[in-house]
């Protein structure tokens, strides 16, 4: 009945039987794109000298004769003392306009004042008079040459925590491998931020060091600038083992160290807040190593796709109370992500949560703003929307990845050397450093487009009512729009299973055979999920009465190629419309009227690999208004029933208006 909404993996193969990719093609295509620019740079070559009309042909954006330009090194205690200076006029701007912090602000308070603030204060003290009014121009050349001039600081600030820095010279030849043009030819003019997006960024971050900078003991500071990056394979870590002149042993071979998320949030926040300007600027900084200016959740789930990602924003299943104000969507980075066009459904998705109607007794400052969304990929997609600003890392990915092969082995033989295929260790590098230059750019264009007189267009800052007064009043971005929502992946609401038990318990009817556990024998099968151990397991949930319409069911699940689980399927059912709170007599009348949607998922996984593999999937339904929608004020009742085999793990399961 449903056949026409429903949207699940089958989309990307329709044999309905996921194929994970074989690991040689995840990544980066490295050849492929080294190829092509090889070619087009030798037909360049040959009609140059067979002397033709070479201006009539478009050079790529690589060949470059930029060694000419001089720029001066910094050392990285100039940068910490212009950066210092810059925050202690921020501090006197801000305390002009009788800003506080002792409250937090509301939700949806408008950015402009802080950007604005941020804004001239930069641009009096260093941006120099220019006739240039291409002001992307004029920022890229800014951000291009402060790259290159300050190798110093942006070598410290990719330290990752490692106090001896053991690996700083693999980090030195990576970073110097990797041309500003390169970066800087990334940039488009026709797929940026635009104005608003931006000033709520920099909004945030100048809110945060103006908080901060007039902090006394036990002062609230206001929060840092929350990013959410969502990808497959690499964003969650693939290619990290592979680093030439790395150890097995080294904490920086693992994901949780290794893979790029955490490398922006890192280098971001050390760029922003040295520790040496942190003990300057605060009265507070002397008693704390570090302040975060930006928190980065990691959201990648090894072999989904698009679809999961945007269930996940959709319902909010963030970390509690960490809404992301800056969504990164960073599937193009995989290959099998390449040429979708996927980016659309999953910024509407993420959008239109935030476009309903205000109800009665939520004011719009109650109400956080949706997401500024940013997407990477390593090549140029001509499907790519223009919604959102892309970041295009291939050359800059290759250019890191060529570079580390001039890096010796480890004399004891335990380095890790696999040339090609998978997204490599040096590729986590580069993108960090290609997504935090794109934010600077976008950052720097702004403030060289900002003109004075919108500094007297100064908004009013309203303090929010308390946590309790809007909660149950107002949709306000941050909760989920779920009548019921548990997920037990990376960052999830269930991490044990005490906690999903605690979830379950208040709405489970009937139960055969299903309980939460955490499997911890192999790979992505140990996350905490609720599993059937039992041939025929059964679960039936009831929710009463529900608060709030459903019109959206998401289904995480386990697949597999260990025998343990794929020869496991579940029927989900789930039934709508229904009045099962009041008695046989109203449940009995209630079964003409009601609707049933079922569906069946299978555990099974194809994979080209030797060892098991375990991945999380992610199976979605629209439900159709005037059909089986649950309105406010009926029953759901969802039914799981093990249909095959006798283990099966549910990841996560989401009712949703």
């Amino acid at each position: 009945m449903l056949a026409h909404s429903m949207h699940t993996l089958s989309e990307h193969n329709p044999s309905g039987v996921m194929i994970l990719p074989l690991a040689k093609e995840w990544g980066a295509g490295r050849e492929r794109r080294r190829k092509k620019r090889q070619q087009a740079e030798e037909l360049i070559e040959t009609v140059e000298n067979e002397n033709a009309i070479v201006n009539t042909l478009k050079k790529p954006k690589r060949v470059r004769n930029w060694k000419q330009e001089v720029v001066l090194p910094v050392k990285s205690q100039v940068f910490e003392a212009h950066l210092a200076s810059f925050y202690t006029k921020l501090a006197e701007v801000g305390a002009t306009e009788s800003l506080s912090f002792h409250e937090q602000d509301a939700l949806g308070q408008d950015m402009g004042i802080y950007a604005n603030i941020g804004c001239s204060t930069y641009n009096k003290l260093f941006q120099s008079k220019s006739n240039n009014t291409d002001s992307f121009t004029e920022s890229r050349d800014t951000i291009r040459r402060f790259w290159q001039s300050h190798h110093d600081s942006i070598l410290d600030a990719s330290r990752l925590g490692d106090k001896s820095f053991a690996h700083k010279n693999w980090t030195w030849t990576l970073l110097k491998s990797l041309s500003p043009y390169t970066l800087a030819d990334s940039l488009s003019p026709g797929k940026g931020l635009n104005a608003k997006d931006v000033e709520r960024i920099l909004g945030i971050v100048v809110r945060r060091l103006l908080g901060l900078m007039q902090a006394n003991d036990g002062t609230p500071l206001p929060p840092p600038l929350r990013i959410a990056i969502f990808g497959g394979s690499t964003v969650a870590g693939q290619g990290c083992h592979r680093g030439r002149g790395y150890s097995r042993a080294s904490m920086q071979t693992t994901p949780a160290f290794c893979s790029f998320p955490y490398r922006l949030e890192q280098f971001l926040n050390w760029m922003l807040l040295p520790p040496s300007v942190l003990k300057h600027v605060s009265g507070i900084g002397s008693r704390v190593a570090t302040i975060p200016m930006v928190d980065v959740v990691n959201l990648g789930e090894e072999g989904t796709y698009s679809d999961y990602s945007e269930a996940i924003a959709r319902n909010r299943m963030y970390p509690p109370l960490k809404s992301p104000d800056v969504v990164i969507h960073a599937y193009g980075i995989d290959d099998y992500g390449m040429g979708n066009s996927d980016i659309e459904p999953f910024y509407s998705a993420l959008h239109k949560s935030f476009e309903r109607d205000l109800k009665d007794g939520c004011r719009k400052e109650d109400q956080k703003p949706p997401p500024v969304v940013l997407r990477v990929l390593l090549e140029t997609n001509e499907t790519a929307a223009d919604l959102v600003m892309t970041s295009i890392l291939g050359d800059a990915i290759d250019d890191v990845e060529e570079g580390e092969t001039y890096l010796p082995e480890l004399e004891d033989g335990t380095g890790v050397n696999v040339r090609g295929g998978a997204f490599g260790m040096a590729g986590h590098a580069a993108t960090s450093w290609g997504i935090a230059f794109d934010l600077a750019h976008a950052a720097l264009n702004h403030c060289a487009s900002y003109d004075k007189k919108d500094s007297a267009n100064q908004v009013s800052i309203s303090k929010q009512p308390s946590h309790e007064e809007y909660q149950y009043q107002c949709d306000n971005g941050m909760h989920p729009p779920c009548i019921f929502s548990i997920y037990s992946g990376s960052n999830g609401n269930v991490p044990r299973p005490s906690f999903l038990l605690q979830s379950l318990s208040p709405f489970v009817v009937e139960n055969t055979g299903w309980s939460p556990s955490s499997d911890m024998t192999a790979g992505f099968s140990r996350k905490t999920g609720i599993v059937a151990s039992t041939s025929g397991a059964t679960m039936a949930m009831l929710f009463q009465n529900i608060t709030r319409p459903v019109r959206r069911f998401d289904v995480i699940t386990l697949r597999s190629t260990s025998q343990i689980w794929r020869d496991g399927a579940a029927q989900f059912s789930l039934v709508t419309g229904g009045d099962f709170s009041r008695g046989q007599d109203a449940a009995g009348a209630s079964l003409e009227t009601s609707k049933e949607t079922s569906f069946e998922i299978s555990a099974e996984l194809v994979a080209d690999v030797e060892e098991d593999v375990h991945i999380t999937s992610h199976f979605g339904i629209d439900l159709v208004d005037g059909e089986n929608v649950a309105e406010e004020g009926s029953d759901v009742l969802l039914r799981i029933t093990l249909t095959k085999g006798d283990k099966f793990k549910i990841l996560g399961l989401m009712l949703c208006e």
